[in-house]
């Protein structure tokens, strides 16, 4: 993480003893060893350290969302490369809802305010209070591209705010809730993806699909195309 800051010329005060490549190594840490702990990811990089002059929790969290667009940059940039440069042409979009804290204490939140925050969870059945997460990965399940929404806004709306930087002639797989012709229309017509011939298959069909019919249908593609 070091050497790519130093690539892009980051620059940052001198006189800290904690540097944004080590927070957001630490924040990559807790993400992926400890389920989102900060806590621990702070004690685990300290106590081996890695990190010997590593900051408290609260200092970590604010030097942590002053890095906020810094990491949602670096994780585009390298998804783009990674899209590239691997030649993905097929990708699967889904979202999933991200709760800024249970329903009980709506009224007490501070992180939200406002009823665009309400959304519900299809498959869970429940309502939930927070943003959606809009994730394309590759067909390995690495994650390529994301985008935050309100909890109320509609998957299709929330598909038109991202990039869809995706590599020309390449497959986009998703459920129902992204059924929406004009945009797929645009988006053929700039070669961005290729779903003419899904199109063609019947429109009532393919909107009542499944997220699980959608992975069939992928994998069954898959296999005739090595075949």
């Amino acid at each position: 993480m070091d050497d790519i800051l130093k690539g892009i010329h980051h620059v940052e005060h001198k006189e800290r003893k904690v540097s944004d490549s080590e927070i957001i190594s630490t924040a990559l840490v807790s993400a992926l060893s400890f389920k989102g702990n900060q806590f621990h990811a702070i004690n685990y990089m300290r106590t081996h350290n890695m990190v010997p002059a590593m900051i408290g929790k609260s200092g970590f969290n604010k030097r942590l969302h002053k890095v906020a667009t810094l990491l949602m940059w670096l994780f585009l940039h390298i998804g783009r490369l990674f899209k590239y440069m691997c030649a993905e042409l097929e990708c699967i979009i889904d979202s999933f809802p991200l709760k800024a804290c249970d329903n009980i204490r709506i009224s007490r939140s501070k992180l939200l305010k406002g009823e665009q925050w309400w959304g519900f969870n299809a498959s869970k059945q429940e309502y939930f209070y927070g943003v959606k997460v809009q994730l394309i990965t590759t067909k390995d399940g690495i994650a390529v591209e994301l985008c935050f929404s309100p909890g109320s806004e509609h998957d299709v709306n929330a598909l038109q705010k991202m990039f869809m930087d995706l590599p020309p002639e390449s497959t986009l797989f998703g459920d129902s809730a992204y059924t929406a012709y004009q945009l797929e229309g645009r988006a053929i017509q700039r070669n961005r993806i290729d779903r003419a011939e899904d199109m063609q298959e019947g429109k009532q069909q393919r909107s009542r699909q499944t997220l699980s019919e959608v992975y069939k249908e992928y994998h069954e593609k898959t296999r005739r195309n090595h075949h």
